[in-house]
């Protein structure tokens, strides 16, 4: 019979070979999962090197695969950040390149992504080099955590001497006004002391949101310093504006959220007739890769090893063997490859051996393996039950315990449990090879004998007890 794993094996070569959009421009409005109306820059092969390296600002570059469910859920995070952090692209850009789309392969390889979604941050005056592939950043569950996450990269960076043109990041202890004025530059009009922690990220936050005011300076000072003592501050994070004359005045709003803080520097600049800078904002005008840069030793080692499997134990006829032996045998020659060679070497050779993935014949299928397909049955309502109303799910398509109670009432038992027999019976008539050929051909009443002890039917039964609590707690 045909099972789960002819449906799996076809999708899994489908994705990893199959061609994304042709790319014609340097600059494209659309690619993927983002839009130019995103405010994120879109990355291709085309204008990688012109977009990336040597820029003056630092970037955030997320390598997605538009196929990848987990870089579906995360892209509406990736686009609220960049509508928050909007007004901080003059030091850093948030940036997305598409490793779905075979022109991106060579980029995607280069930077050796090794799983979706991937960030990468890239400091300012980035250059081309084997072993510049940037800093891995950490994908938080929220824009919050990401937005601390990239000012708390921000502030090393600044440490280590980089983003020098951006505000200072960096918190100090001061003993009176003119002390924090002596820290900034002769031409500021307005300087804004916030008060806070060493672990807050507020004030950075402020300083970023504002960092193209001109004239106009944010520091941030240790709640516990002298000055704060000076000020009058008891609420954290506080803040005080200081005019270049010296003269004072408090700002800490009942609720000081950086919204709420920004909102009161915005009101004390409107009453001094401050000239606000105008923001533009963005109008829409409208595959698996080879992962490594280069494969030898134990990596190339470990691909001819699982080609020789699916060569001895993968129920595979004509071209597909062939194909595969033909592959391993190639690889063998050599005892380094590069990934591109690597990629133009599978093309070439499924080309030879042309049709390799699609044809006519009964050239795949999974046979006496019936405990097998209980097990990805199993997995696949794994899945299920932890996608069931995420951003993801289909809505003509809903992510169900399959199979459902219409479709196989003898399949659940009292209280919802499993009837794994009669589930067995299930599969076995819905992905009968003759259903499969021809959905049209009626199905066979006659009845398949469970090839399941109890033995079977308890341990499996523990395995799904198993997987759905590893879901809950």
């Amino acid at each position: 019979m045909y099972s789960w794993c002819l449906i799996t094996y076809c999708a899994f070569f489908f994705i990893i070979l199959s061609n994304g959009a042709v790319l014609r421009d340097d600059d494209v409005d659309h690619q993927g999962l983002y839009s130019k109306a995103d405010q994120v820059t879109i990355l291709t092969n085309q204008n990688f090197n012109k977009k990336i390296y040597g820029q003056r600002n630092a970037y955030l570059v997320q390598f997605y695969n538009s196929y990848c469910g987990h870089c579906r859920a995360f892209a509406p995070k990736f686009k609220n950040l960049a509508a928050e952090i909007a007004s901080w692209e003059n030091i850093i850009k948030l940036a997305v390149i598409d490793c779905s789309v075979e022109e991106n392969n060579e980029i995607c390889r280069q930077f050796e992504v090794m799983a979706y979604p991937s960030l990468r941050y890239l400091h300012e005056k980035y250059v081309i080099g084997n072993a510049f592939v940037g800093d891995n950043f950490m994908s938080g569950d929220t824009v919050d955590k990401l937005k601390a996450q990239l000012i708390m990269k921000m502030q090393s960076e600044q440490s280590l001497g980089r983003l020098l043109f951006a505000p200072h990041l960096g918190i100090s202890a001061y003993g009176s006004y003119a002390a924090a004025l002596n820290t900034v530059s002769a031409n500021v009009v307005y300087t804004f002391l916030v008060f806070e922690s060493e672990n807050s990220t507020v004030g950075s936050e402020l300083a970023l949101d504002i960092n193209d005011y001109k004239n106009i300076d944010v520091r941030r000072v240790y709640e516990n310093s002298e000055l704060a003592t000076i000020a009058s501050v008891t609420q954290y994070p506080g803040i005080v504006a200081v005019e270049s004359t010296l003269k004072v005045t408090r700002l800490t709003p009942k609720s000081p959220t950086k919204q709420n803080l920004l909102k009161a520097v915005n009101t004390f600049l409107k009453s001094k007739d401050f000239i606000f800078p105008v923001r533009s904002k963005v109008i829409e005008d409208n595959s698996e890769i080879s992962r490594h840069k280069m494969l030898s030793g134990d990596v190339l080692q470990a691909l001819l090893n699982y080609l020789n499997v699916l060569i001895v134990s993968f129920p595979a006829r004509k071209n597909l063997k062939d194909y595969l032996t033909d592959l391993h045998n190639t690889l063998a020659t050599k005892n380094e490859w590069s990934g591109s060679e690597v990629y133009e070497l599978v093309k070439s050779r499924e080309a030879a051996h042309e049709p390799v993935y699609t044809s006519n014949s009964d050239y795949i299928g999974c046979k006496e393996n019936d405990k097998a397909v209980l097990w990805l049955w199993i997995a696949h309502n794994e899945v299920n039950l932890r996608l069931a109303g995420d951003v993801t799910e289909d809505s003509k398509h809903p992510k169900i315990q399959y199979p459902s109670v219409d479709n196989c009432p003898k399949c659940r038992l009292t209280r919802g449990a499993w009837n794994l027999p009669a589930v067995y019976e299930y599969l076995q008539k819905v992905y009968d090879a003759d259903n499969i050929r021809d959905l049209r051909k009626a199905r066979s009443t006659a009845t398949a004998q469970s090839p399941l002890s109890s033995l079977d039917i308890g341990m499996l039964s523990l395995l799904l007890l198993h997987r759905v609590w590893r879901i809950f707690l």
